[in-house]
């Protein structure tokens, strides 16, 4: 076991992608803002070859970025998709950390234990240069373990996949696992972007217990040359795995795509996961509190779109509470939980005692705006469930939805209102918790587990008092035990 003490340390895990580490302390990531000093290769001239590789020119008194190898100035011509102010390029003189396993263009296989420390003030910026992944992770692969990991105000610039955490987590033989880790700061991109994770397609990954309050901007396509949709979510941008759990996670950071700047239509846009798909997916106890603001297609307050054919996708006992706004293009569709469903051939999608309160609305081309769901659709032999499902009619501003019941704001705060929902051991309601909404007992922060024992108005008090008294951290919970012990729980603690 490797134990790192400083950010230098953390660079070095790039000598061996397979190794196992522990954080042995909070670490002050903040001189990583001037590491990695690009490099000005000159003025633009025709006939002037370039040793490779190039970072940016200047032509015509402007500079430009270069995202592959150059070897000759008429292998390349600058063009205004490829050009950033002057003001861009001085927010980005430096390129600050290199991703792990970015140099070895690798991923990393072995263990990364934060044992409750926070690594603050990282900085990245590998916008422009045509690099696939961008996150403190390059990619995470077969084997790759992340537990209790703490990115404190980071700021993140990339390309085609950007993350807090992990850029790209795939694997094809051992399940990733990503375990009590949280993210805040800024991310900016212009491709696949997440507040934790960019794009999740591993069979079997395992992500629990995790949250980012990453806000997150989306840039013009400089250089994304795959010509692929945008998927952006505040905590997944893309959960396309097989068999992959996304359990007790959420995400309050706020989605802004910069629509004045954008060359192409979006794709998925959701507080919590941009785009999800995968036979065998569960997605449960989680939630979004964050806005979500786009030109994209669809867009939700928990996630952008649920897609696929042949695919089994699950989301149970889950609420969105952010606003919904869109400029829409033609066919998109705007849902305060979920933008769009569809289910081809062999596909079954279930959505489940499941809420939605955020404001939705629909940009001025888009086709369907919804309370809850904007807009389903099965094909074949596909089937999509919907059930035990709400929105609140007044604050939505939606009295229609493509699935779900809407409910005046009253009957949403009022506990008979979800029969069927588990308020034993998944649920809770209560006044002082969520406003008055209901809250998810192992996921959402304050919300006070009391043993049904005690009657309404005692459970209340107790929480109340629990809450004025108590530090609370922003995921931790406090509860009474059966002895009537009230005791306090935080996911922060150290592990030992």
């Amino acid at each position: 076991m490797t134990l790192i003490h400083d950010v230098t340390e953390l660079q070095a895990m790039n000598n061996d992608l397979a190794g196992d580490y522990e954080l042995a302390n909070d670490i002050d990531a903040s001189a990583t803002a001037t590491w990695n000093q690009l490099n000005n290769r000159g003025v633009w001239a025709p006939a002037t070859l370039y040793t490779a590789p190039l970072d940016y020119i200047t032509y015509g008194g402007n500079p430009y970025y270069c995202w592959s190898t150059h070897t000759s100035a008429a292998s390349w011509t600058p063009t205004e998709a490829s050009k950033w102010s002057v003001t861009d390029m001085a927010a980005t003189d430096y390129m600050g950390f290199d991703p792990i396993g970015r140099a070895a263009n690798d991923y990393f296989s072995g263990t990364l234990d934060g044992k409750g420390y926070s690594i603050t003030g990282l900085y990245i910026c590998r916008r422009g240069r045509r690099e696939d992944q961008t996150a403190l992770i390059f990619d995470g692969g077969s084997g790759c373990v992340i537990h209790h990991l703490h990115l404190v105000n980071c700021e993140i610039h990339g390309s085609e996949v950007v993350a807090g955490i992990v850029a790209d987590l795939g694997d094809w033989v051992t399940k990733p696992d990503i375990h009590d880790c949280t993210s805040s700061g800024i991310l900016i991109g212009e491709g696949c972007i997440g507040g934790l994770i960019g794009w999740c397609w591993g069979i079997g990954a395992d992500i629990s217990d995790c949250s980012s309050s990453c806000n997150i901007e989306i840039i013009a396509k400089v250089c994304w040359q795959w010509n692929e949709p945008w998927m952006v979510g505040g905590l997944i941008g893309s959960a396309s795995g097989n068999l992959c759990q996304i359990v007790r996670c959420f995400a309050t950071g706020n989605i802004l795509d910069d629509k004045s700047t954008n060359l192409i239509p979006a794709d998925d846009f959701g507080g919590l996961i941009g785009f999800a798909s995968g036979s065998g997916q569960l997605i449960s106890q989680c939630y979004a509190t964050g806005n979500v603001t786009s030109a994209c297609e669809e867009i939700g307050g928990l996630i952008g779109s649920i897609s696929g054919a042949g695919d089994v996708t699950t989301v149970q006992d889950c609420y969105a509470r952010g606003n919904v706004n869109g400029s829409g293009y033609d066919d998109g569709s705007a849902g305060g939980l979920i933008g769009y469903i569809f289910a081809g051939n062999l596909s079954t999608q279930t959505i489940s005692n499941c809420y939605s309160t955020g404001q939705v609305s629909p940009g001025i081309n888009q086709v369907t705006g919804g309370g809850l769901i904007g807009y389903k659709y099965a094909s074949g032999s596909g089937v999509i469930t919907i059930t035990n499902c709400f929105w609140d009619t007044q604050t939505s501003g939606q009295a229609l939805s493509d699935g779900g019941t809407g409910k005046t704001t009253a009957q949403m705060k009022t506990k008979t209102t979800f029969s069927g929902w588990d308020f034993s051991s998944i649920w809770s309601i209560t006044t002082y918790c969520n406003d008055g909404y209901p809250c998810l007992l192992n996921t959402t922060p304050n919300c006070a587990l009391i043993p049904s024992i005690q009657g309404p108005q005692v459970r209340e008090i107790i929480a109340l008092e629990a809450m004025r008294n108590i530090e609370m951290s922003c995921m931790g919970r406090v509860y009474v035990d059966e002895e009537g012990n009230l005791t306090y729980e935080s996911r922060y603690a150290r592990n030992p």
